[in-house]
């Protein structure tokens, strides 16, 4: 199985764009490389606590909700060029810095991964 370098998914995430949400968090990626087909996203890990792929949504620019959990061969997803919301329910976070994987399976590419470690930014209280 090919893997995707983590060098090139690395640049995937969008600097600053974890955020708190209600009931969990989200962030960013940006995907310059075209449509990439997902086949498969498996469990979230979260500073090395792993977390239900049903807990996690791809979110369009459109609005358009992808939840990841039915992503497969035979139902796959795919992520349009540019960026888009990735959201976590359920998990929620404290303030401060985390690391954060997300893999999964994309049809041409093999195994893919997104790693990072950010400082989550907490949603403002009204």
């Amino acid at each position: 199985m090919k893997i995707v370098p983590t060098a090139v998914t690395a640049k995937a995430y969008v600097k600053d764009s974890l955020r708190e949400i209600e009931n969990g968090f989200s962030f960013e990626l940006n995907n310059d490389f075209g449509a990439v087909t997902l086949t498969k996203v498996e469990p979230i890990k979260v500073d090395g606590q792993v977390w239900p792929v049903a807990a996690v949504s791809f979110v369009e620019r459109n609005g358009q909700v992808q939840k990841a959990a039915p992503i497969s061969k035979a139902k796959p997803y795919t992520i349009p060029k540019g960026t888009i919301q990735v959201r976590v329910q359920g998990l929620v976070v404290d303030a401060g810095p985390h690391e954060i994987t997300l893999t999964g399976l994309a049809r041409g590419l093999g195994r893919i991964e997104v790693a990072f470690k950010d400082t989550i930014r907490q949603a403002s209280r009204g």
